[in-house]
């Protein structure tokens, strides 16, 4: 009887902060509209679209080409630009997904937009269960709450960007792995482990260096059994399919052709043009590069170009180089470039403060560090943390952040922050949940 409680109680409250974080989400996509957004669908549109971005008309580069490649896969043309072109310069997950809802639902940016946001409200479900798992339903409670209210979130969901669908897989990834730590019966939660794990890493391939370090460090403390074994040749055999497609495709066993411009930006450009230089909405830089390119329509010789280009403007410049890194990390970690620095302190320095400070204070307290740590999920749950902080932090330094690094942290850490908030409640004695 109070199991039976208990699931009922966990569902009245995940149900509870769904329908808060959806409500938030639909209020901000009804304030801001899409006005500034162009409906994609058709050619003479994605012509307009294109030209506009080259001439610096302001639109938004990443979701012009996730439309377009996700209409192509929903009109039967594959992974390709329009007019039946193969690319791999964006990775399969985003598209791939956001196809489907096309063809279920139809063509629409609008459409788009509300996929995304239905995912972001989704993502309580397992971040609800992940917290009360590894601590107790009012810790849950208190992690969802900061999540349906906490701007990034509510921002990355109302655009055709990778950032909910992202995240949602690996907090469920997060969460399988807790059970797979916590539960007797694991072989079932541990193939399912790698296989979300191999979905977010078609959506962000770095994400396959995580995998790497993951498996690594598992090795180092004990055998893979059976079940390990198995969700790991299914992370394998999921992920790989994206590099195959490439090499019978485009010629070339790669993880993508959009590496070399990240890496350029992410160096040579700031050496070049200055800290704060992206590659934003223009083309103009890449455009004088692309003259030193003999074929500029193939990806792949493309990504070279600006590959070489970086690393020759790093030899030469090796301590500017080094500055950009630091600032890099700093600007993930410290700040984002919004004009309003009230904004700025609301949604980045204001969440540091919001979801940081109160787990740094849990686990610079020796009394609480030791009462959670004496838990073995707990404690698995932290390196897994740690694991991701790395990589996101390492890749960071290597591309161009711009935040986005940083805010599937926030997300993975809402444990840990809301248990530090609840010590901090107990403190003043005070009751909400």
């Amino acid at each position: 009887m109070v199991q039976n409680n208990n699931k009922k109680q966990k569902f009245v409250c995940v149900l509870i902060f769904f329908i808060l974080a959806l409500f938030l989400r639909i209020a901000f996509f009804h304030v801001i509209g899409i006005n500034k957004k162009i409906d994609y669908f058709n050619q003479e549109n994605l012509n307009q679209a294109r030209r506009s971005l080259i001439d610096g008309g302001g639109l938004i580069r990443d979701e012009l080409d996730y439309q377009e490649i996700a209409v192509s896969i929903a009109n039967g043309d594959g992974f390709s630009r329009s007019g039946g072109k193969p690319t791999a310069f964006r990775a399969p997950g985003f598209p791939t997904f956001l196809a489907i809802i096309f063809i279920v639902f139809g063509y629409s940016i609008y459409v788009g937009v509300l996929a995304n946001i239905m995912i972001s409200a989704l993502t309580v479900i397992p971040l609800f269960y992940l917290a009360s798992k590894l601590f107790s339903i009012r810790i849950a409670s208190i992690a969802c709450l900061i999540y349906s209210f906490y701007p990034l979130s509510i921002f990355w969901s109302n655009g055709i960007y990778t950032e909910p669908l992202f995240v949602f897989l690996l907090i469920t990834s997060f969460w399988l792995f807790v059970i797979n730590v916590s539960e007797k019966i694991k072989g079932f939660y541990q193939i399912l482990f790698f296989i979300f794990l191999s979905f977010a890493s078609l959506i962000k391939p770095y994400i396959l260096v995580f995998f790497v370090l993951y498996i690594l460090c598992y090795l180092i403390k004990k055998r893979l059994n059976f079940w390990e074994i198995t969700g790991i040749v299914m992370y394998i055999i999921i992920f790989s399919l994206w590099p195959i497609r490439n090499y019978y495709t485009l010629g070339k066993f790669s993880l993508g052709s959009n590496s070399g411009l990240n890496f350029w930006v992410g160096s040579a450009g700031k050496i070049k043009h200055g800290l704060t230089f992206i590659s934003g909405g223009t083309y103009n830089y890449e455009k004088e590069l692309l003259k030193d390119v003999d074929n500029p329509e193939d990806e792949f010789s493309v990504q070279n170009m600006f590959m070489h280009k970086a690393f020759e403007t790093i030899k030469e410049h090796p301590f500017e180089y080094l500055k950009v890194v630091f600032f890099k990390i700093l600007w993930m970690w410290k700040f984002w470039p919004l004009k309003s620095s009230i904004l700025k302190f609301l949604v980045y320095s204001g969440g540091f403060l919001i979801i940081y400070v109160p787990a740094i204070i849990v686990f610079l307290n020796k009394r609480y560090r030791v009462g959670i740590f004496e838990s073995k999920k707990i404690k698995s749950a932290f390196y897994f943390l740690l694991g991701l902080i790395l990589v996101f932090t390492i890749v960071s330094a290597v591309y161009w952040p711009l935040g986005r690094f940083r805010y599937p942290i926030d997300i993975v850490i809402l444990p840990f922050t809301a248990y530090g908030i609840n010590v901090i409640l107990d403190l003043f004695k005070l009751k909400f949940f």
